[in-house]
């Protein structure tokens, strides 16, 4: 439960609906901050890269920092402080609410 309450965020904070992967097949890349961790639930993870970028922010939009070059293909760079904002608010709400 707690893993497609997290999607929905991500979903939300995108504008996209989740990825059809089964009933209970996800894939989730976890960001962990402080003592808290949101769950981002993707289509699928292609690689994992460490190298350094160059945001090209006119490709913004809401959930999207930019997008760059990574290995040779265009790759939009997720707003992972939207996710977090969006998820801090669901629970100011969830708790005003009980």
């Amino acid at each position: 439960m707690a893993g497609r309450s997290c999607g929905s965020c991500t979903s939300e904070v995108l504008g996209q609906p989740l990825p059809d992967a089964g009933p209970d097949t996800f894939q989730v890349v976890v960001h962990t901050r402080g003592d808290q961790s949101l769950g981002l639930v993707v289509d699928r993870i292609a690689d994992i890269v460490e190298e350094r970028v160059v945001i090209d922010s006119s490709v913004c939009r809401p959930g999207v920092l930019g997008a760059t070059i990574l290995q040779g293909s265009v790759t939009e760079i997720f707003d992972i402080d939207a996710a977090w904002r969006l998820m801090d608010a669901r629970q100011r709400q969830h708790a005003g609410a009980l």
